[in-house]
């Protein structure tokens, strides 16, 4: 698989899942065949300000490599940061989160909110995708609710403002986890 100039093994991939993607977690997966694997998501304006918890999200063994460091942000200022921190801290790939359906990132207009707000998304995917030079990524839902599918547009904006590739989880940011 490719992600840019970033070659894989294989089309396995570890998704990033908040509380579960932990170091030891990613570490496993690859002894069981992941190709690729994610951390969990760090907000953005952490990581840019160096909050020593966002930072430790963001520890990596050598082994776990290729590795993707997954932001999630609502500013585009402050992804931009993170993202040239995190290829800073020697990750293969940087990815945006569009899919945190928490409360408390969509309050803050960030992860699965954005799919509302593409004028603002993109401005965030074109400022992140320049102050890095390493693949940047996306993995978004399929649209806020059953009314509001927009999983192609987003992708294609996406692809417009440069990143290397999208991954969608079929679901709309409402139905969470169920569906």
């Amino acid at each position: 698989m490719r992600l840019g100039h970033l070659t894989t093994r294989g089309p396995l991939v570890l998704a990033p899942m908040a509380k579960f993607t932990h170091s030891t977690f990613r570490c496993l997966c690859k002894e069981f065949g992941a190709d690729l694997v994610y951390t969990e998501f760090v907000m953005a304006r952490d990581v840019a300000r160096g909050d020593k918890r966002a930072l430790g999200m963001l520890r990596f063994r050598p082994e776990e490599r290729p590795i993707v460091g997954q932001i999630c942000s609502a500013d585009a200022s402050e992804a931009a940061d993170a993202a040239a921190r995190v290829e800073a801290l020697g990750f293969d790939a940087v990815d945006l989160n569009l899919d945190c359906q928490a409360q408390r990132v969509l309050a803050l207009g960030a992860g699965g909110a954005l799919h509302g707000d593409l004028p603002r998304l993109a401005q965030i995917l074109r400022a992140a995708v320049r102050a890095c030079r390493i693949p940047f990524t996306i993995k978004m839902r399929s649209g806020l609710d059953s009314s509001h599918i927009n999983a192609v547009e987003v992708a294609k904006l996406a692809e417009d403002c440069g990143a290397a590739a999208v991954a969608v989880h079929g679901r709309t940011v409402e139905q969470g986890y169920k569906g």
